[in-house]
C-alpha cells in the first residue's frame, strides 16, 4: 500500500495505463507503483472515459479566501502606514482592530452614545 499523502506523477499514471494494456492486472501494477488496486483502477476508469487529459493532475482549489479582494486592498494599505496615522490609539499592529475594520459596513456594531 502507498504511503498516505503521496501523490503519483502523470507520468506514472500513463505509465500506469500502459502496463495496463500490456496485460499486467491491477495488482501488479499497484505494487511496481506503490499505489493501491483502487487507484489504479480509478486511473484506468478516468483514462476510458476521457483519455490521456484525464490523468493530468489538477490544481486543488484550496481554502476559500476570507477576504475579498477589495478588503485585501484595503488592508495592504493600512499596513503600509504607521497605526498612529489611522488615528488608532496604539503604536503596534494586531489583528482585532482590524478584523473589526474589515467587517462589511452591514455588520458594523454602532458606537454607543455618550
Amino acid at each position: 500500500m502507498a504511503r498516505k499523502g503521496r501523490r503519483s506523477s502523470n507520468e506514472e499514471r500513463v505509465n500506469a495505463i500502459r502496463l495496463l494494456e500490456q496485460g499486467y492486472t491491477k495488482e501488479e501494477v499497484a505494487r511496481i507503483f506503490n499505489v493501491t488496486e483502487s487507484s489504479v483502477y480509478g486511473w484506468q476508469k478516468a483514462y476510458r472515459k476521457d483519455g490521456l487529459a484525464a490523468l493530468s493532475t489538477k490544481i486543488a482549489s484550496g481554502r476559500k479566501r476570507l477576504l475579498s479582494d477589495k478588503q485585501l486592498l484595503q488592508l495592504s494599505g493600512w499596513i503600509r502606514r504607521d497605526p498612529r496615522q489611522l488615528e488608532l490609539d496604539f503604536g503596534l499592529w494586531t489583528r482585532k482592530p482590524e478584523r473589526l475594520r474589515l467587517r462589511p459596513p452591514s455588520f458594523v456594531v454602532p458606537a454607543a452614545r455618550s
